[in-house]
Formats: structure tokens, sequence, C-alpha cells
């Protein structure tokens, strides 16, 4: 929302059966005995903004104090005779409101139950005018879907920054802090918690791209719009430069399939890009492919030769996933939604599902896709809040790091950039039996194990020694995929 002589906020609540922190929807009978839902949710702002509309599903009675309070409130309820049914269930809901006063700066609220004392969720909702965000949300010990764990801070600041991993470090490369531009990349090493610089007099580039192949990161994009695509040597820091990107863009996403880097959406000077370019490293070559289904600035990943982008923005956020088969150039629409929209996300894979973490709005937001069962959970997750922050996918583990805050979330004062960074395992202990070797999440037989083709299976990270107690292994394939070290003998 911005400023002007209307002003939109949304409001969303999810019902929770395992945090302990559940409400309840009072059920009223109607006149055929149908059991309708209701629920109430009074909001105070001071400067007496007066709410003018409200979605559909919702309506509002508006009740005003004296001026010695300086204050407002509108009470939300569902729309008389509206029946919702079961649609309260474990999703998140929405309400969309529309104030003409554009002066709000923090509204209160808190909510109650229509013949009901006990008080469901509360909420504190701080403006800084672009945005509006959720806090004093009910916190208790919970098991959660993301578990994450504080590592090493970044030397900088960095929100807005390109990342990605060889297999063995993770990558943050130029983006920018409150006042500037970056120009050079850091590394974390998960083995010392440490990081240290290892690129500099890049590019400066903010919302950018960066993927790891044979030896080299591959930069792109940037709202600098710089058609230049650098290349770092990761072991040197020497950095060389590439045939001209035909289409830079801003926001856009990026993933590695088979030797090749894809770039996807994004923003240009043209407007929102649903451009799709495939770009091959061997001979700097850069094909147009299929285009987008949508027009937007999104992120994705390759798993199994499909890329997957999920969410977006062109104006409305997108809770969209749509599908592209390499294999055929085509896009693949008829995907199960996300239950909300996100946007300001990054995300990672592990070869199998895709994990998205952060948003724009809900800066907390984790989410899994499963494309083997088409479907989107919502995670539960004890992450520090950021939006254009950046993640990757490092021996079981998500590695989230650098981003941004709003003024007004968890106490700011003021934007801020971070430098903090965190990891969740997700690798699970092993669920392999005697006689068995668990390698990249699977088992396999020592007695029965005479070949295995790993090709294009998106591994990273150091070729375990366990491969060598396939003592009956003949016939091994691992190329296409961002391993090091050396098959280890039997």
């Amino acid at each position: 929302w911005g400023q002007g002589e209307r002003s939109k906020i949304e409001i969303f609540f999810q019902e929770d059966d395992d945090t302990g922190c559940d409400y309840e929807i009072a059920c009223n009978y109607g006149e055929d005995s149908e059991c309708l839902y209701s629920f109430s949710a009074a909001v105070y702002f001071p400067d007496w903004g007066y709410i003018e509309s409200v979605d559909e599903t919702w309506m509002v009675t508006d009740i005003g104090w004296g001026e010695e309070d300086d204050a407002y409130a509108g009470i939300l309820e569902v729309a008389n005779g509206t029946d919702i049914g079961d649609s309260f269930n474990n999703v998140v809901h929405f309400i969309t409101l529309t104030f003409d006063n554009s002066m709000l700066n923090v509204m209160y609220g808190g909510s109650s139950m229509f013949g009901y004392t006990d008080e469901i969720g509360g909420f504190s909702l701080p403006m800084d005018g672009n945005n509006i965000l959720q806090t004093n949300q009910c916190e208790e010990d919970t098991d959660y879907d993301l578990e994450f764990e504080d590592i090493a801070d970044m030397i900088y600041e960095r929100y807005g920054a390109a990342y990605t991993t060889d297999g063995e470090f993770v990558y943050a490369i130029c983006g920018a802090d409150t006042a500037n531009f970056h120009t050079h990349g850091e590394r974390y090493n998960p083995d010392t918690d440490t990081w240290e610089i290892f690129a500099e007099d890049l590019i400066p580039r903010r919302y950018t791209n960066a993927e790891y192949l044979n030896g080299n990161i591959y930069l792109f994009n940037g709202n600098n719009s710089t058609n230049v695509v650098e290349i770092i040597n990761v072991s040197t820091g020497e950095v060389s430069h590439s045939e001209t990107n035909p289409y830079p863009v801003v926001y856009g996403g990026s993933a590695v399939w088979n030797g090749k880097i894809y770039l996807f959406g994004g923003a240009h000077s043209d407007g929102y890009s649903n451009r799709l370019y495939e770009f091959d490293p061997a001979n700097e070559s850069w094909t147009q492919l299929a285009d987008m289904p949508e027009s937007k600035q999104t992120s994705g990943r390759v798993v199994d030769g499909i890329l997957y982008t999920i969410g977006g923005y062109n104006g409305d956020v997108s809770s969209k996933i749509h599908a592209y088969v390499i294999a055929q150039d085509s896009w693949n629409t008829d995907l199960a939604d996300m239950p909300v929209g996100i946007s300001a996300h990054s995300s990672v894979t592990n070869g199998e599902e895709i994990v998205a973490i952060g948003d724009y709005s809900n800066i907390e937001f984790s989410g899994l896709y499963d494309p083997a069962e088409d479907s989107f959970m919502v995670l539960d997750n004890n992450m520090e809040g950021r939006r254009h922050s950046a993640s990757v996918y490092l021996n079981g583990s998500i590695y989230a790091f650098g981003g941004s805050q709003p003024q007004g979330y968890n106490g700011n004062t003021e934007y801020v950039v971070l430098r903090s960074a965190e990891r969740a395992d997700i690798s699970g202990g092993s669920n392999c039996s005697d006689g068995e070797v668990e390698l990249w999440g699977e088992c396999y037989s020592i007695e029965n194990t005479t070949s295995l083709n790993l090709a294009n299976s998106e591994l990273t990270g150091e070729i375990p020694p366990e491969i060598g107690n396939l003592t009956h292994l003949t016939e091994l394939h691992l190329s296409y995929n961002q391993l090091t070290g050396e098959i280890p003998p039997e």
C-alpha cells in the first residue's frame, strides 16, 4: 500500500492444531440449521482513519470514540448469511481492508468470539508506509518443521545478494546494505563456522543471480541493468567476462540442470518478464526458450529435469506454481496453488523437494513443495524474519543468510539489513538396515548393488567415502552434479 487517498492492508490468520495457540470458531445455526462459522476482530487506529470497504466475505461495523481518545474502531465479522463451511480448517485466511486515511502509523488489534470471553490471537500491526506486519504472535515450545540454529554472521550486511554453493562453501555475492551496492563476495565454511572474502572488484549488483558450475560462479542480472556476465573462479577469485546477457533483469530466478543455467522471469525496463533463457557455459551461448505462463519476479529450482517456479510478484503476489519440462520445452500450469502467495523469497532443493524461504510481508515464512505429490505445505520454523534473503541447500542442511527487515518488525525502529545467518538440519537420521549403505538419503544394498546411476541428480558436497562399502559395485555414474573429492576404492 502507498501514500495516497486510500490505504489497504491484509490481515492473515491461521488455525493450527499443533502449537497450542488455537482459536475456535463460534458455530451459529441458520434457518436451515446449517453450521455457519463466525469470526470477529476489532481494529483500533489513530488519526480517525475510517474503514471504507472490506472484501466480500466480511462486513464491517464502525464505532467512534471521543476526541480525547483520538481513536476509531472497526468491527470485522463474517457477512450475515455467509456459509464458509470448513474453509477455516488449517489454512491461511486473508481479510483486505481499505482506509480513507493514508496517515496511519500504527494499528493495534485484538479479537474475540461472539459469546466467548477467550481472546484469540491478538495482533499488533506496525506500519512503515510500505508494509504491514503481524507481531505479538503466540510463542510456545514447538516441534518445528524447520528448526534453525545460529551460525557465524556474515562479514557484511547484505540483502538482494546472489547466492549459490559449490558443494563445499556457501556463497553470498554483491547485494546491498542501507547505503551502498556491494562489489565483493564472501563465502561460509561449515567446517570452521567462518566467513571470508573470496572475490573483489565486482560490478555492483543488487537483486542478482549466481549459479555454480565446474569450478566457476556465473553472476547475472541486477538492478544496475548490466548485461555483463561475470565469471568468478572459486579457487583463485579471479574474474573474467562472458558473452552479453541478451535480456538483463532484476528480481529474476535462476537454476542449474545438466551443465546449463536457466534464467527466468524478473523485471525489465519493458515491465515484468515472462522470458526463459538457457545459458551454456561450455560455449557461452544463449537460447530463448518457451515463455513462462506468467510475467513476474520469481524464484525456482529444478527437480528431475523439471524447473518449478514458486510464487512471485507482478503487481500482485502470486500463489502459482508452474513447471517447465526442459526436455520438451513446454510448461505445465495444471499444478496445485500454494495456500498463500509469496514474493521476495529465495528457494532451495535437496533434489527431491523445494523449500521457499522468506516473503515480503510474512518475512518468517517457509514452505515446502513436493513435486512427486504436487502438494505445498507451510512449514513451522523458528527462523529470523528475512525478506530478499539468500538460502542454499548443502550437505543435508538449509542455510538462510542476509536479507532485510522493515521498520516495526521485532521492535525495529528503522529498516534493518542483516548480517546474520542460520542453518536447519533436514537430513534426518539414517533409516538404512544392516547390510545397506546410505548415500544422499537413499539406502543401497551392499550385496545387490552392482550398478548405480546418479547422474543429473543435483548432488552437492564431498563424494562420501561410504561408496567404498558397496563392494559389488562395478559401474557408477556421478556426472553433471556438483561434487568434489575422489571416488574411494573398495
